[in-house]
């Protein structure tokens, strides 16, 4: 199925597959390869299963908030960085992507593209600056990944919806060939699974002391007492090193 051209928007090529033989976690695990995918789980009220689930892969951009900056990293290794000069991480992002997106259309679901990623803990001190908190340069402040091609999960009628967004009609055969790709993936046996050991002797580190920790809880009583604030959740971070494939620790 190819959905008609609208001005300035993209041209969805759709491919639709039975799916009653497949699961969310089979299908991701075929189509992922080595590069950055993501699966977009659909649950509603914590117990039943919404409609889709969304697996996006063949990243061609991603971007990563590291340093004060928006770092961006294309599928043919190049990279560009983007000073926040002050700016909010979200605002400096929408000016430098220009997305082109199909209009809604109501044989398909409401996402078949974008920008798909998460913002981290620390990146609270954009949006509240009283809020210092320092981020782990270890790790991105935040990352978000645009797939070449979407496949939405359709749980209610047992099919995959494969979606490549062309920005033309010149270009639809080229979306039509990385469906062919995906469907010649999903041909394919199921991979092993990920292996969930974890390094021997790996201690737990707490990132908070017991002092600081304990200074947090009384200010927190105090803040209370004074009427300021009726709730506060205070939380600490841990961490250890772990040879765990980071699919093996989302299904345990």
């Amino acid at each position: 199925m190819i959905v008609s051209k609208i001005q300035n928007t993209a041209i969805p090529v759709v491919r639709t597959l039975p799916a009653d033989l497949e699961t969310t976690i089979s299908v991701y695990l075929k189509l992922a390869g080595e590069g950055p995918s993501f699966l977009l789980e659909s649950v509603t009220g914590g117990e039943q299963v919404a409609r889709y689930s969304f697996i996006g892969v063949d990243v061609q951009t991603a971007w990563v908030l590291r340093a004060d900056a928006w770092e961006r990293h294309t599928a043919e290794g190049t990279l560009t960085r983007h000073p926040l000069a002050g700016r909010a991480p979200l605002q400096v992002l929408q000016t430098l992507w220009q997305p082109c997106l199909p209009l809604p259309h109501p044989d398909l679901p409401r996402f078949v593209g974008g920008l798909v990623g998460y913002l981290g803990y620390e990146t609270v001190r954009y949006l509240e600056p009283t809020v210092a908190l320092a981020p782990d340069a270890a790790l991105p402040e935040a990352v978000f990944l645009e797939p070449a091609a979407v496949v939405a999960f359709d749980h209610a009628r047992d099919r995959l919806l494969m979606i490549a967004l062309a920005a033309d009609e010149d270009v639809i055969p080229a979306a039509e060939a990385r469906l062919d790709a995906l469907q010649s993936r999903l041909r394919q046996p199921l991979p092993p699974l990920p292996h969930a050991s974890v390094l021997e002797q790996a201690e737990l580190q707490a990132h908070t002391t017991r002092a600081d920790f304990l200074a947090a809880v009384e200010t927190a009583r105090e803040h209370i007492a004074a009427g300021d604030i009726f709730q506060v959740v205070l939380s600490q971070r841990f961490s250890r090193r772990t040879a765990a494939h980071p699919f093996a620790i989302y299904r345990a």
